[in-house]
């Protein structure tokens, strides 16, 4: 289960990296590889399917609905939220640049920009938009429990999806998007060497909220 604030903070990353650098989904973590001459032996030792990146649509749907439907108290997205959509909605025009051999990849990457500009532009039918495409896709995201006749809850799945997505929001407390967002602005005006030491701490922070989706997934779905 990859957590959507962490989806939209990896491809706002994204967008200080050099073009030719990949998305790594592995073990509910989206990574960037660097590019170079070593990125094709890791990607193939680790196991990587370039065509993960399509996992990302209900990650940045939901992020989208959450942080744009909820305004702050004077009815307005604030600054930080719009700034690190931005950034994201930048690292993604940067992975169209990568993919732009890949038709079907190149496609998908522009429907993904499509929706955070739209989202950004706080455009009116933009979260019915994002509903009806989860309503459309919500047993790609949890398996519909059985009813008593055999048939499948979508009320049963919704509760699911939503209380799991609630509790994923929950782990970036205002204080943690600040801090991170504060990090992103400073990739902007970093040296390369600055901008090195700045991504590792932005992926140690990271690894926290990781850490702790993996724990909130098991809880909600009780795995044991």
């Amino acid at each position: 289960m990859l957590d959507p604030v962490s989806v939209i903070l990896t491809l706002a990353m994204n967008a200080s990296k050099p073009i030719g650098t990949k998305l790594y989904l592995g073990n509910g973590i989206l990574e960037l590889h660097d590019a170079g001459i070593l990125q094709g032996t890791v990607r193939t030792w680790a196991g990587e399917n370039k065509h993960s990146i399509k996992l990302l649509n209900h990650p940045i749907i939901f992020a989208c609905k959450h942080f744009f439907q909820n305004k702050g108290k004077d009815n307005k997205v604030p600054d930080d939220v719009i700034y690190l959509f931005t950034k994201a909605k930048e690292g993604l025009e940067n992975l169209k640049h990568t993919y732009r051999e890949d038709r079907d990849l190149h496609g998908c990457v522009n429907i993904y920009i499509n929706i955070i500009s739209s989202a950004i532009e706080m455009k009116k039918e933009a979260i019915e938009i994002y509903d009806m495409l989860i309503r459309l896709k919500l047993s790609d995201i949890v398996s519909m429990p059985s009813t008593a006749n055999g048939g499948t809850s979508e009320n049963g799945a919704a509760t699911v999806k939503n209380n799991l997505y609630d509790e994923l929001h929950r782990s970036w407390d205002s204080n943690k998007l600040k801090t991170i967002v504060g990090m992103l602005r400073e990739l902007d005006t970093a040296s390369p060497f600055g901008k090195k030491h700045i991504f590792v701490a932005i992926e140690s922070f990271m690894m926290c909220i990781h850490e702790k989706t993996k724990q909130t997934a098991e809880t909600v779905f009780e795995i044991k």
